[in-house]
């Protein structure tokens, strides 16, 4: 995971708190089957979305 330009190791099990407005993204290593869940709050609508 890429948090800021900063790049994490995340395994099983882990929580990731990304801070409103910080860049981030993701991507599955492996062989092993990749399962995230996200909550938003407040709820995500959209308007905020920047693609970079």
């Amino acid at each position: 995971m890429t948090i800021a330009s900063q790049d994490h190791l995340v395994k099983a099990g882990d929580l990731i708190y990304i801070p409103p407005g910080t860049v981030h993204d993701f991507a599955a290593v492996g062989t092993e089957n990749f399962e995230l869940i996200v909550v938003f709050s407040p709820p995500f609508d959209g308007k905020d979305r920047i693609f970079v």
